[in-house]
This record gives C-alpha cells, sequence and structure tokens, in this order.
C-alpha cells in the first residue's frame, strides 16, 4: 500500500508544481518581455494574472465537476493540457500568443490546484491525511523556486520563452504518474442521490476567507513589495530580493511538522492565532530599518508556514468525501480573489501615504484578521 501512496503523492506534486510554475513563469523575464514587446506595465500585469483571471471563471464549475470523479483519471488530461500550452509558449514571443496562450492555460491550472490538493485528501486514510496534505502543499513553493531561479537562469542564457520548460517538464512527469496510477483504487467517492449545489461548511469558508487574507498578504503584498522595502531600508537589490525566499524556504521543514501535529490532533485554531499574530508583527517591522528586515521576513517566512497546511486539510476534516472537490475550489478561489484584489490595493496606499511603514500597517490587518477568525476554531477539539 505504501507505492501507490507515494505515487500518487508524486502525482499529487507534480501537477501542481507544473501548474505554479506556468503561473509564475514570466515573473523573472517580465522586463525582456516588456523591451521586446512594447508593453507597458498594465499589459505586462494581464500577462502576469492571465490564468488567475480564467480561474476566476472556472475555479468553481470544476470543483463541482470534480466533486464525484477520480482525480486521477482527470489529472491526465489536466497535465496533457498544461503541457501543450507549455510547450507552445516554448515558441512563442509575441505578446497576443503569449497572452492567449497563458489565458487558455488557466483551463488547465484551476483544475491542477483542485487535484493537487483533493488527493492526499481521498487517497490516504484519515489518520494520514492532515501529513500528506501538509506536504503537498510544499509543491506550490517549490514550483514558484524552480521557475523563477532555473527557469529564470535558463531563459537569461537561451531566450526568456525557456522559462516555460519547468511547466512542461513536471507536466510530462504528472502524466507519466497519472498514468501509472490509472487503474489505483482510491476510496468510493459516493455520489449524491440529489443532484443540487452542496454549499460547504461554515467552517470551510472561514478556512477560505483565512486564504484571501493570507494570499493577499504573502503573494500579494510581501512578494511584490519586499525587495523594494529593503531597498528603502539601505539594502542593495541582490540582498533585498532574498525576501521570497525568506518567505518560502521555511515551509519545506515546518509544513510537514504541522500536518503532523495535526494528525495528533493539535487545535488549528490555537496554530492560526499564532500565525496571524506572528504575521502582523513581521510586516509592521519589515520598513523600520536593515536589522528588522531581516527578521522580519524570517518571522514571516516561519510563521506564514503553518496556514496552508491548516487551511488544505480543512476540507477533510470538515467537509464529506463528495463535497472536498468543490470546497477545494472555494478556498482557492478565495485565494486567487485575494491575490488579485490586493496587489493593486497594496499599490494604491502606497501611491497615496507615499510611505511604506503605513502601507504595511494596512497589510497587516490582513494577518490580525487571520487571528481573530483563528479564533471561530479555538475551543474545537481536533
Amino acid at each position: 500500500m505504501q507505492k501507490p501512496n507515494l505515487q500518487i503523492l508524486g502525482l499529487s506534486f507534480s501537477i501542481v508544481i507544473a501548474a505554479m510554475s506556468f503561473q509564475v513563469a514570466p515573473s523573472t523575464v517580465m522586463g525582456i518581455i516588456r523591451e521586446l514587446n512594447l508593453l507597458n506595465f498594465t499589459q505586462a500585469m494581464l500577462l502576469a494574472n492571465a490564468p488567475a483571471f480564467t480561474s476566476l471563471f472556472i475555479m468553481l464549475p470544476v470543483g463541482r465537476f470534480l466533486n464525484t470523479r477520480n482525480p486521477i483519471r482527470w489529472s491526465l488530461s489536466v497535465s496533457i493540457l498544461l503541457a501543450l500550452v507549455s510547450a507552445l509558449l516554448l515558441f512563442m514571443a509575441s505578446y497576443p500568443f503569449m497572452l492567449s496562450l497563458r489565458f487558455l492555460g488557466g483551463l488547465a491550472t484551476a483544475p491542477a490546484y483542485i487535484i493537487g490538493s483533493q488527493l492526499p485528501l481521498v487517497a490516504f486514510q484519515p489518520e494520514h491525511r492532515n501529513r500528506f496534505s501538509a506536504i503537498q502543499t510544499l509543491a506550490s513553493p517549490i514550483g514558484t523556486i524552480l521557475a523563477t531561479q532555473t527557469g529564470g537562469m535558463i531563459a537569461s542564457r537561451f531566450g526568456h520563452t525557456l522559462v516555460y520548460i519547468v511547466p512542461l517538464l513536471f507536466s510530462f512527469i504528472a502524466i507519466i504518474f497519472a498514468i501509472k496510477l490509472w487503474g489505483a483504487k482510491l476510496p468510493e467517492i459516493e455520489k449524491p442521490a440529489q443532484k443540487k449545489v452542496f454549499l460547504p461548511s461554515v467552517k470551510t469558508m472561514l478556512m477560505a476567507i483565512i486564504w484571501a487574507l493570507f494570499s493577499g498578504a504573502t503573494a500579494g503584498a510581501f512578494i511584490n513589495t519586499s525587495t523594494e522595502i529593503g531597498i528603502f531600508d539601505g539594502l542593495a537589490r541582490p540582498v533585498a530580493s532574498l525576501g521570497p525566499l525568506f518567505l518560502m524556504v521555511p515551509s519545506f521543514f515546518i509544513s510537514p511538522w504541522v500536518g503532523s501535529m495535526l494528525d495528533k490532533k493539535t487545535r488549528r485554531g490555537n496554530m492560526l492565532i499564532v500565525a496571524g499574530l506572528a504575521m502582523t508583527l513581521s510586516i509592521l517591522i519589515l520598513p523600520i530599518g536593515k536589522p528588522l528586515w531581516f527578521v522580519g521576513s524570517i518571522l514571516l517566512g516561519l510563521s506564514a508556514s503553518l496556514i496552508p497546511p491548516v487551511v488544505f486539510s480543512s476540507p477533510g476534516k470538515f467537509e464529506p468525501r463528495h463535497n472536498m472537490a468543490y470546497s477545494l475550489s472555494i478556498i482557492n478561489l478565495f485565494g486567487t480573489i485575494g491575490l488579485i484584489a490586493s496587489t493593486p490595493l497594496v499599490g494604491t496606499i502606497r501611491d497615496a501615504t507615499q510611505s511604506w511603514p503605513a502601507t504595511m500597517i494596512a497589510v497587516s490587518v490582513f494577518c490580525f484578521a487571520i487571528s481573530l477568525i483563528g479564533l471561530a476554531f479555538a475551543k474545537e477539539h481536533e
């Protein structure tokens, strides 16, 4: 039984790495793309966020569709589509083609995120779900790092379109896993007797709000501003650009531990409260000076590592098996909304105040709200 489980985890990992690396692929070469295609910042942002915009429209229908379908079977078609789009983007350098293909790629990334999160919840026994779900959440930071570092390095030497070699590679890996696991038996996903919309529980909706706040504070605000704040504090740009790594690397060590603690009945609310308060403090001290920029970035990475395992394992506790995919689609949708909404909001606040400390005070409200919502779970025994 161990071998199929590891293969399922491999499929879950590879399909999310492919999707995330596709999503962030243009970020490291956006300057080159803008220069070659004479783009303004609005056009560049549209290109970067095109898959996310597609996800906004299809995430919920896809989640409902996957509720009672075998995620392994559908991972094959999703991976093939993502591989085809990534392969085409290797040869498409003009803006209209890139934009169209990235919108098309959103048809694959949306179900990829859902399937990747769904697999640990439906494939493993309840006593191990939190642990494997927590491990699976590492796929997103791995995909981000591979695309921005490895893909960016390849693209800088051989052409900016080669940044899509990373999602192409992991799409092929996902295809191989999906083919090998085609006949694997998963616990039965019961089809409901009546066809109707199954609204997630209130607790799942609260987790979705937490994920929106988290995505807005980290992916939307910190990743987009940490370099500029570091420069404001007096750091050199190469050093200040390490902020996203400080955010993501701690999760490799902390997230599996969080999953194990949840399997041992640790309360989710306690983790949310602690994480939210620590994130609030870390955001507030970022623009105060060089030493505190490092302290804040590292503390943010440590505290933020607690959130994804708590959020993405929650449908396994709060939802029936036939509603997990739909619940995960809502969580992912809220995260996308938080990401898309926070980026212009933070920019507007910065433009209006001309102050990084004032801007970070606004961002810290997102983090503090996570702690407040965590109170709703604090008295619950896992």
